[in-house]
């Protein structure tokens, strides 16, 4: 594949900028077929994590399990908690190997990984659960096995620079920026990374309805408030002799096109029904968060 693009390159037809973009999403590509054959060969992921928990950090095993289609958390060889794929409803990025999971009637996960690549594993398996919560529409009483859901339409796309960390972060990275119907997705373009964290692509979810957006007082700027985190973004003028008009108006384009995102999702997480199979009530999805040993013993 790589060959193919080398070769598009120095043929001309491919600039290298769009060569670049090209590997990126046929790296993407790839990665979802890598994470489907794994869902295939393996369909349960045990991960040992740091649990947030009164105050202090206690130690458990995230269990990921795409058979039963639930979430575990496991303390000392006993089941904790599970939670339906359906109660799952984003996952957010945070500093070093932490990271949070919001489920639909639950209190947030904050979770701290043992390692950055078992921390990036586990968000490609939440997001993938999220993804289909927000784009796959399975018919009732079936039981055939969830395939990845059709990639969702292309709201808006463009490159951004991103400062993540709020205030206390003074780096910009720039990113190949997609807008989807649940999701930005963002794919890193600077050659040389700033950090292995920032090499990565990732996605910000709208799936929470816990969003929104802040203008900034220069005219490039923009700021978006998640549930756990503050993306400040930067757009990417590549014409310096654009006006300043011209840029707030590529600006504010981002801006409504997320902040409609962010309201449709606000209105639909305030709904009983939004991540609701048909066959699974609220009861029952609230039944199945409580430990296992809290259940009565059977007759």
């Amino acid at each position: 594949m790589q060959l193919s693009i080398m070769r598009k390159v120095k043929s001309g037809e491919l600039t290298i900028e769009d060569a670049l973009n090209q590997a990126r999403r046929d790296n993407q590509e790839q990665l979802k077929q890598n994470l489907a054959t794994e869902e295939q060969l393996a369909s349960q992921y045990n991960f040992s994590v740091y649990k947030y928990n009164r105050y202090r950090w206690q130690k458990r095993i995230l269990q990921i399990d795409f058979n039963t289609k639930m979430v575990c958390s496991i303390e000392k060889g006993t089941v904790m908690r599970q939670l339906p794929f359906l109660c799952v409803k984003s996952c957010d990025d945070r500093v070093g190997a932490k990271f949070s999971v919001s489920f639909r009637g639950r209190h947030d996960y904050e979770l701290e990984a043992t390692s950055l690549e078992g921390k990036h594993k586990m968000m490609q398996f939440v997001n993938k659960i999220v993804y289909r919560n927000v784009y796959s529409h399975p018919l009732e009483g079936s039981e055939e096995k969830c395939e990845w859901p059709p990639a969702p339409k292309t709201l808006m796309e463009g490159l951004l620079f991103l400062q993540r960390g709020g205030l206390a972060s003074f780096k910009w990275v720039k990113y190949e920026a997609r807008l989807h119907p649940g999701q930005l997705n963002l794919l890193p373009i600077s050659r040389r990374a700033v950090d292995e964290e920032q090499s990565l692509p990732f996605v910000i979810h709208f799936s929470d309805g816990d969003n929104s957006l802040e203008k900034q007082h220069s005219c490039d700027t923009f700021t978006l408030l998640t549930h756990n985190n503050e993306y400040q973004f930067r757009v990417h003028v590549r014409d310096h002799s654009k006006s300043t008009e011209a840029i707030q108006r590529e600006r504010d384009a981002w801006v409504q096109a997320i902040d409609k995102l962010c309201l449709d999702w606000k209105r639909k997480s305030q709904s009983e029904h939004i991540y609701e199979d048909p066959r699974l009530s609220l009861v029952m999805c609230m039944s199945l968060v409580l430990p296992l040993s809290l259940y009565p013993p059977p007759l």
